[in-house]
């Protein structure tokens, strides 16, 4: 089954420089993350470890949706 781990890396104060780690086991690529927050995005990866980077401090909702159209949710704080 799909799963992912968040890891957080936190924004200096003011700055948008916060990211998160996303690893997902349990299926293969093609994965497409989406996130929402302070900002908002998408990212098609091939990859198992992706970063998403140059986000302000905040709390995100994530949803990874493998190539079958399984999906995970998350939320990770930065």
């Amino acid at each position: 089954n799909l799963d992912a781990t968040l890891t957080a890396t936190a924004a200096s104060c003011g700055q948008n420089n916060g990211a998160f780690n996303v690893h997902t086991t349990g299926s293969n690529p093609t994965y497409i993350i989406t996130w929402s927050g302070p900002v908002s995005g998408t990212k098609n990866t091939q990859s198992n470890n992706t970063l998403i980077d140059d986000l302000p401090a905040g709390t995100y909702e994530v949803v990874v949706t493998d190539r079958f159209g399984c999906k995970v949710f998350k939320k990770v704080s930065i």
